[in-house]
């Protein structure tokens, strides 16, 4: 179970075992040529715009997860922090963007902004380091969500390295940093050091106002997963339970981080024996998860969870409703070579078999070997 900042957080259950993901972050088209962000025929107007309303609006469009419109907010507050010289806005406005679209792993969107930001000539020397360090905690997102671990680690240690001095002034910046750090150790299941990291990531993340709440949602439940893999699911599960009260002050009902918590919570839950509860709260993440997703892998894995919690409560029909409706969205968006499939194949083999179902049981695990 890990957060962003977005978190995009889902749970995989492969055989029966569930692998909580982490709090990570979303992209767009470059433009075929890269002119100045601001024109001079639009500064006039950019100048007139009141000071942070556009960051503040990209915020809440972002909490409401309506990622589109907060990356157009962001680019707004940016071009207008720089036309009015306003440093911190520029840096906020700029880290907010770069975290949107590192979300979509596609590099284009974040080289256009970079070269554009390059044709500014009233960026300062020392602004423009700072910049140019924000693109590569951007690109540091990217390598870590491609599996490039060693790539993303230099690249975070150089943010880390630069942005220490400047941590009081920019402390949003250098938390986010170490939530990054302790991130792509977790990735690696370097537990121990993962866990050093986020908990120095809450110390930059104490603010009262809802930008440091979410973020501390992110890192509580980051840690909430180092525990899950620590066995420790009474201490995983208070975690996730800080974690989802922060969501549930900031966030809309409808942002994917929300359903993340029910159904990571969930997960532990049935760890914890409390299958009852479990299945409360894997039913409110499917329910979310169809709302806003539609035929998504990660509704795929909720409606295996509910199979699971209706399994440990000898509701065998019901559970094979939901393996089997599950099962077949992982074949329609995955392919029945991916090796989730394949394991679910097996899983849903034991479940006819315990019920007595031979025939259908052979008929999967036959399909399943066959397919390894």
């Amino acid at each position: 179970m890990k957060a962003l900042t977005y978190s995009f957080l889902s749970v995989i259950l492969i055989a029966g075992v569930s692998f909580l993901a982490i709090s990570k972050e979303p992209e767009a088209p470059a433009p075929e040529n890269y002119p100045p962000i601001v024109g001079n025929e639009s500064r006039l107007a950019m100048a007139s715009i009141q000071p942070r309303l556009n960051l503040s609006q990209a915020y809440q469009a972002e909490f409401n997860a309506n990622f589109e419109i907060a990356s157009e907010y962001f680019l707004i507050s940016l071009k207008r922090a720089i036309i009015m010289g306003e440093d911190i806005e520029l840096v906020a406005s700029l880290s907010g963007v770069l975290k949107l679209f590192a979300t979509s792993r596609d590099s284009e969107k974040i080289d256009s902004l970079r070269k554009q930001i390059s044709l500014e000539s009233s960026i300062s020397i020392p602004l423009g380091s700072i910049l140019n360090h924000l693109f590569k905690s951007g690109y540091a997102r990217m390598d870590l969500s491609n599996g490039k671990y060693h790539e993303a680690e230099l690249l975070i240690n150089d943010c880390l390295d630069f942005f220490a001095p400047h941590r009081h002034i920019y402390p949003e910046i250098y938390g986010d940093l170490l939530h990054l750090k302790g991130l792509n150790l977790h990735e690696q299941n370097l537990l121990e050091q993962a866990l050093g990291y986020y908990n120095l990531a809450l110390e930059f993340r104490r603010g009262n106002d809802s930008i440091d709440h979410v973020k501390r949602a992110a890192t509580l439940n980051n840690i909430g997963n180092v525990y899950w893999k620590y066995g420790d699911y009474k201490r995983a599960l208070s975690f996730h339970q800080m974690s989802l009260e922060y969501k549930r002050a900031h966030l809309s009902e409808q942002h994917p981080d929300i359903a993340t918590s029910h159904n990571n919570i969930g997960v532990l839950l049935n760890d914890l024996g409390q299958h009852n509860q479990a299945l409360k709260y894997h039913q409110i993440a499917l329910e979310h998860r169809r709302q806003t997703l539609g035929s998504h892998i990660s509704v795929a894995h909720s409606l295996h969870n509910i199979g699971k919690s209706f399994f440990f409560l000898d509701q065998v029909e019901e559970a094979l409703e939901s393996l089997e409706e599950a099962l077949e969205i992982k074949l329609l968006l995955l392919g029945e070579e991916h090796s989730t499939y394949i394991n679910s194949l097996s899983f849903l083999a034991n479940i006819y078999s315990h019920n007595g179902n031979f025939k259908r049981s052979y008929s999967l695990l036959n399909k399943a070997m066959f397919l390894c």
